[in-house]
């Protein structure tokens, strides 16, 4: 004979299971909502106040940039998260990194290289901003 107290035991571990797999599926849809993404992100990632600072210098900088048209050079640019804030300035976008930084399936028209900041494989005055972001 089964005792009362385990077959509730089993029965509340399988609802313990349950809950904890619908809980993994509802914040693989949603983080995004409630973290952002990269370089958007919100006050509760653990990255915002890293990285707020730099998008509001980022933002007031592009403000100031005279005319359209500009080579931006963008290095160790990873996914290239900056790219939203100067897509409307630039005509040419060159993310610059490692291979396994690049992402394999860019859609967006970005030129990417594949190169190191201490030795870029561009010529010299061919670009109107230059973007490192890369720490030391």
């Amino acid at each position: 004979m089964t005792n009362p107290s385990e077959s509730n035991l089993k029965s509340n571990s399988g609802f313990a299971m349950h809950l904890a797999f619908l809980l993994k599926k509802v914040v693989e849809r949603y983080q995004h909502l409630i973290l952002g993404r990269h370089p958007n992100n919100t006050i509760f990632s653990f990255n915002y106040h890293n990285v707020r600072h730099i998008n509001r210098f980022l933002w007031a900088t592009r403000n100031q940039l005279p005319g359209n048209a500009l080579t931006l050079v963008d290095v160790g640019a990873g996914k290239s998260p900056y790219y939203p804030i100067f897509a409307e300035l630039v005509e040419d976008y060159i993310a610059i990194d490692s291979i396994e930084s690049l992402p394999q399936n860019e859609v967006r028209p970005i030129k990417q290289m594949v190169g190191f900041a201490e030795k870029l494989s561009i010529p010299e005055v061919s670009a109107d901003i230059i973007l490192s972001n890369a720490g030391t």
